[in-house]
């Protein structure tokens, strides 16, 4: 089976304001169209881990491997933005821009052209639809519901066409039904359109919904 990310021996420590080990060791690897949830306690490294796997922070040691090569860190920017697709508690949507907008930006990023016959803008219109959102389509940010935020992101990570989806707490501020309405269309949508996706989450009826369940406790995962 095809790995698209390989993480070993993963270990972070922080030093201020005072030394904390978070990570003691992680190994994870993560199969094209796997469905992985990550629970544990609070404070656990939870969100640290998943952090690392988007590049979005270095480990202390320990290596990572997307689709078998090892990037250098003066192209993980260029990683993130074409293989990678980030979903938050908080949608961390630009408020002052359309919907459409949104996700048009992160093409932008990818240097893709965005005009209306673009490919792009037709993928975004799309996602809108897939989602639930093409009536808001020129809606600013602002407007919107925390639910539809949340939609948004969604759709927001999979512009480019990423093969993994990474997502911390993505219904941690959510009501309940709302909650179960964006983690139905969350894995529905990586299994719909065949992305891998790790879900950091305290919601153990989320977590069942996963191909596989594994625990972070005391800085290693327990399966």
């Amino acid at each position: 089976m095809t790995s698209v990310l390989s993480a070993k021996k993963i270990k972070k420590t922080f030093f201020s304001p005072s030394k904390v080990v978070v990570l003691k060791g992680v190994d994870l690897s993560i199969n094209a169209c796997e469905t992985i949830a990550i629970i544990g306690p609070s404070g656990s490294g939870k969100s640290t881990l998943l952090h690392i796997l988007g590049t979005l922070e270095s480990p202390t040691s320990g290596s990572l491997k997307f689709f078998e090569k090892t990037y250098s860190k003066k192209d993980t920017s260029t990683l993130r933005s074409e293989k990678i697709g980030f979903v938050f508690q908080s949608s961390h949507l630009f408020e002052e821009e359309t919907l459409l907008n949104n996700l048009l930006i992160k093409a932008r990023i990818a240097r893709r052209p965005i005009h209306k016959q673009s490919e792009a803008y037709v993928e975004a219109c799309d996602l809108l639809k897939k989602v639930g959102l093409s009536h808001r389509a020129d809606f600013l940010v602002k407007y919107l519901s925390g639910g539809e935020k949340q939609r948004a992101s969604i759709a927001r990570a999979l512009m480019n066409n990423p093969a993994l989806i990474l997502a911390d707490e993505p219904t941690g501020n959510l009501d309940s039904a709302s909650a179960k309405n964006i983690q139905d269309l969350l894995i529905g949508c990586c299994k719909e359109l065949k992305k891998s996706l790790v879900v950091v989450t305290h919601d153990q009826s989320f977590a069942d919904q996963c191909d596989r369940k594994l625990s972070l406790i005391d800085g290693i995962i327990v399966i």
